[in-house]
């Protein structure tokens, strides 16, 4: 079973992590700029292209992009994570390989993501915006620049977080169905493979490490969130 599981888990880790990541930085980025006046309108116009994907299930918009970009242009693979017949080596032709078969995938990700990550921001910089310190800032004389980016969305990012881990769980089910589409190497496809050969100790094994490594990354980001908010404080309470 672990001979199955075991690569397919540094495949998912990959082609989430890094998906995850960008997103969270877009998302913060996009949103502030949302929301801070003097934004150009170009800028502007980025919400409702978000909201349009962020409304797409992650296999539609799989589906849409594999057939724009693979199947109709021929820019990027139809799907599996390398080149066949391609050396396993660690040179340029293979990380060439495996970068234009990422991204795809974590263009789905990503772009589904993107709009809900983006307007949260956006809701909370509004009401960072309001904030006594922000109105001290700008009588300061500070660069809008600076009052943006270390006074609001430093102030705005920490909810963010929190909502990380709860997001984290919606990620991890669309990533699979996007494994599925593209074929891609990741514990999707193989819970997809499982599930089509009748394998129930590889699909009981893959349902327990994804259950389990959502709930590790809640608990990591609740462990961490006090030390990001100083605001917020775990009690104890002491018996008797």
């Amino acid at each position: 079973m672990w001979d199955i599981i075991g690569p397919a888990i540094g495949w998912s880790i990959s082609l989430i992590g890094v998906s995850v990541l960008v997103t969270f930085v877009l998302g913060i980025r996009v949103g502030a700029l949302l929301a801070w006046k003097g934004t150009p309108a170009m800028v502007r116009a980025i919400l409702p292209i978000t909201m349009f994907g962020g409304v797409l299930p992650y296999y539609l918009l799989a589906m849409l992009l594999l057939y724009i970009f693979a199947f109709t242009t021929h820019l990027l693979p139809m799907g599996g994570a390398f080149d066949t017949g391609i050396q396993r080596t660690f040179n340029w032709i293979y990380i060439k390989s495996l970068i234009s078969h990422a991204i795809l995938p974590a263009l789905s990700i990503i772009l589904t993501s993107l709009g809900g990550w983006a307007l949260t921001m956006r809701s909370l910089m509004v009401n960072t915006i309001g904030e006594d310190y922000m109105l001290l800032a700008e009588a300061k004389g500070l660069r809008r620049g600076r009052i943006l980016w270390w006074y609001a969305v430093r102030n705005a990012i920490p909810p963010q977080l929190a909502h990380l881990g709860i997001a984290l769980g919606y990620v991890v089910s669309g990533a699979i169905l996007v494994e599925i589409v593209f074929s891609y190497p990741g514990l999707g496809y193989q819970l997809y493979m499982s599930i089509v050969n009748s394998d129930y100790t590889v699909i009981q094994g893959i349902t327990l490490i994804l259950a389990l490594s959502v709930g590790l990354a809640v608990l990591i980001i609740d462990l961490i969130y006090p030390r990001l908010d100083p605001r917020v404080t775990y009690v104890t309470e002491s018996s008797g």
